[in-house]
């Protein structure tokens, strides 16, 4: 029951980390700083 808990809280934490990382990375890339953007999405994955 427990680790159902958290196991549904990190799958939810990961989903809002990967939303905000794909908004990160397309304003970086809007913005002409492919570097960047590249690094930030290196960065969340860890």
């Amino acid at each position: 029951m427990v680790r159902e808990l958290i196991e549904a809280r990190q799958t939810a934490l990961l989903r809002k980390i990967g939303e905000s990382s794909a908004v990160h990375v397309a304003a970086a890339l809007r913005s002409e700083e492919p570097e960047r953007s590249m690094f930030m999405q290196e960065q969340s994955f860890e």
